[in-house]
């Protein structure tokens, strides 16, 4: 008779496996594709029925660890300080990680126009951004409902900003004019500072 014990680590993109044989017990890291496939090949699967779960549109790359969401120019109401406005919000591409049905991280781009692993990426013109393109979170609703990375994904969004100023756009760093300015006007994307990379540079 043979066991095998999976472990898997946030931390790493590996499987790792602990196989008994007879008297004997193996370590060995396998690339989760692998780990699947084999499984399916040995009938693992076989008779196995769930709901077929279909991906939001928006979804333009997935993985064990992330989803990668693209939202298209459109209106959306943000806060800041309390105080609402109805903005024309850009192009964006979102590298959404999650664990444990949760958000861990959100990596932000905008794009002028979208070309798949061409695109041109530039910095996410919006507040409360890190280094790293990164979005601070702060106190946002981070957990994910029934593997619905959208709605997860836009409830951080909506979560009010607390950066009063900003260096996402060329010419205009105070987070309230800026608002101000999108809410009456069309975005202006000549003025987004480009980073030099396409999405096929993105290293997840």
């Amino acid at each position: 008779m043979s066991q095998m014990v999976v472990r898997f680590d946030s931390n790493n993109r590996d499987a790792e496996i602990c196989i008994k044989k007879r008297n004997e017990i193996f370590f060995k890291n396998v690339s989760v594709k692998s780990l699947i496939s084999t499984l399916e090949n040995n009938g693992y699967t076989e008779g196995a029925s769930e709901r077929i779960s279909l991906l939001d549109e928006q979804i333009i790359a997935t993985n064990l660890r992330y989803v990668v969401i693209k939202q298209p120019e459109h209106k959306r109401i943000v806060t800041l300080f309390d105080k609402s406005y109805k903005i024309n919000f850009p192009n964006a591409i979102y590298v959404v990680y999650h664990y444990d049905s949760k958000i861990k991280k959100i990596i932000a781009f905008s794009y002028k126009e979208y070309k798949g692993l061409e695109t041109e990426l530039y910095e996410y013109p919006m507040p409360n951004e890190l280094t790293g393109n990164t979005i601070c979170m702060g106190n946002a609703k981070k957990e994910i409902f029934n593997n619905d990375y959208v709605a997860a994904l836009n409830r951080v969004i909506a979560t009010p900003y607390s950066h009063a100023n900003f260096s996402g756009i060329k010419g205009i760093t105070n987070s309230q004019k800026w608002f101000e300015h999108l809410q009456k006007n069309k975005f202006p994307y000549k003025l987004m500072r480009p980073l030099n990379k396409k999405l096929k540079d993105i290293k997840v």
